[in-house]
């Protein structure tokens, strides 16, 4: 089996694309007029948002594959509905020049192309509208336009990961629609591309191609489970971090009067 050039290409302009447009558009962007909306202007370089992001939805896709899908999902309908989710393949895993450009394709298709596309792009375009909405109409319309914008996005953006994982079974597709849904929360929490295209490159090369070749349920387990720890330390930290400074902000208003 040799490198099929043409996958490889496109999947290359693909992703390359993507990813120039979610960071032009990321740089560009103007300020939002509230921190509501999804804009990362004031997070764009902030290393600590960078790496919450990158850790937790890296917890999240693993977890997701690794306990949902692998141990509860893929049973579950391949004894149900067992045309679903395709036959276990006993073609060998693939060496030498085939294996990096396996490897290439999954690093520069995954987080590069699916972030922008699915999570940031359309986040950054409701923005934009809110900012239009609020410059042309009103704060209220705006804030209306956002309550109902961001979650037909977060549900637009879950069924958008389904249909490009279908192929690989319903049990990829759902968990795809899983964490394709955490992305866009994350993203709205810390507006961190980097990190998710981080996250999503590095589970696609760890857990696609380097833990499946070494066949370990144990260390597979293990790497998850740090990665669930690590997130829930980060969780800690953040909670502590919004506690303190939720009570040391200052009231605009004198309360003891």
């Amino acid at each position: 089996m040799g490198i099929d050039w043409s996958n490889l290409a496109f999947v290359t302009v693909m992703g390359t694309g993507s990813l120039a447009a979610g960071i032009i558009v990321t740089i560009t962007m103007p300020a939002p007029p509230a921190d509501r909306c999804p804009s990362p202007i004031a997070w764009r370089r902030s290393w600590p948002r960078l790496w919450r992001t990158a850790v937790v939805y890296l917890a999240v896709m693993s977890t997701v594959a690794v306990f949902a899908r692998s141990y509860i999902l893929a049973p579950f309908l391949r004894e149900h509905a067992p045309s679903t989710v395709p036959a276990l393949s006993d073609t060998p895993l693939s060496t030498g020049p085939v294996r990096t450009a396996e490897v290439f394709q999954l690093a520069i298709y995954g987080g590069p192309f699916e972030e922008p596309v699915f999570v940031v792009l359309p986040l950054l375009g409701a923005s934009l509208v809110a900012l239009f909405l609020t410059q042309y109409g009103s704060a209220a319309i705006a804030a209306r336009f956002l309550t109902y914008a961001v979650p037909a996005i977060v549900i637009v953006s879950m069924v958008g990961r389904v249909g490009i994982h279908l192929y690989q079974g319903a049990d990829a597709a759902i968990a795809a629609a899983v964490w394709g849904g955490a992305a866009c929360l994350l993203y709205l929490r810390w507006r961190s591309l980097g990190g998710l295209v981080l996250a999503h490159v590095t589970y696609n090369v760890v857990y696609v191609d380097v833990l499946r070749r070494i066949e370990s349920v144990a260390l597979l387990t293990a790497t998850t489970g740090l990665l669930v720890l690590g997130a829930a330390a980060i969780g800690v930290c953040v909670l502590r971090e919004h506690h303190r400074t939720t009570r040391t902000r200052p009231t605009l208003v004198d309360e003891s009067k």
